[in-house]
């Protein structure tokens, strides 16, 4: 109940009170301890976070997805070199896995070093089931854009092919605008997004918002999302 009110209905008050009650009645629950260390991850409350996927990591060292969540706990903190090292791990715990190669590539992205940042997401395309083959064309075409045009050709081809892509989410739009710093088209399809119930647990958590924290328009929209009621409640 807590996961589908966090991930679908955006009632984070409501999600916060049930990933409680689970953990009261169940302290050791992995799988409690885990969604609501991620979920504190997405309302960027780290410390609080981190103290959770610790407990589920005593509970599975092995996992691959705790593992990427207390990145998440760094990366939220923007100590980027830190998640890095959580990413790399998540992937060492299981070759296979390939949210830890995306992450890794995020955190790349981050500290603007876009060829390694394109190495991880060419890993992460081949674990998801890419031809290794086809996975090294599409991203050497990447790295011939980003050699010969620098960050901003790479992001403009990004859009050329979400505009492609008939499936291409709004939340993504709004991604590669802020990334290229168009405000006004980032903030419509930012809109749109919200709109469709696309990625509201994104906005505090992602960081190539950092810049329009302050816009009134992303302030309307994290009040409309309930965010804003979560971040007065977390200072009280």
């Amino acid at each position: 109940r807590a996961i589908v009110l966090f991930l679908n209905e955006r009632k984070w008050i409501e999600a916060e009170s049930e990933f409680k009650l689970a953990l009261e009645i169940d302290p050791g629950c992995r799988m409690a301890l885990t969604y609501y260390g991620y979920f504190l991850t997405r309302l960027g409350r780290s410390d609080e976070a981190h103290q959770m996927l610790e407990r589920a990591r005593t509970l599975d060292p092995s996992s691959p997805l705790i593992t990427k969540f207390l990145g998440h706990c760094e990366f939220g903190r923007r100590r980027f070199e830190k998640a890095l090292g959580l990413y790399a791990r998540a992937s060492k715990l299981a070759p296979a896995y390939p949210g830890g190669h995306y992450w890794a590539g995020r955190a790349y992205i981050a500290m603007t070093n876009y060829p390694r940042a394109l190495d991880q997401f060419e890993q992460w395309e081949i674990t998801q089931g890419l031809a290794p083959s086809l996975a090294k064309q599409r991203y050497d075409g990447f790295r011939e854009i980003l050699s010969n045009g620098g960050e901003r050709d790479y992001w403009l081809k990004r859009l050329e092919i979400a505009k492609a892509n008939t499936s291409s989410s709004p939340y993504a739009y709004a991604e590669i605008y802020a990334r290229l710093g168009d405000k006004g088209q980032a903030l419509d399809w930012l809109e749109t997004a919200f709109a469709k119930h696309d990625s509201m647990d994104c906005l505090l958590a992602d960081e190539f918002w950092d810049d329009f924290r302050q816009e009134p328009r992303f302030v309307a929209l994290l009040e409309a999302a309930g965010l804003t009621k979560v971040m007065l409640a977390r200072r009280e």
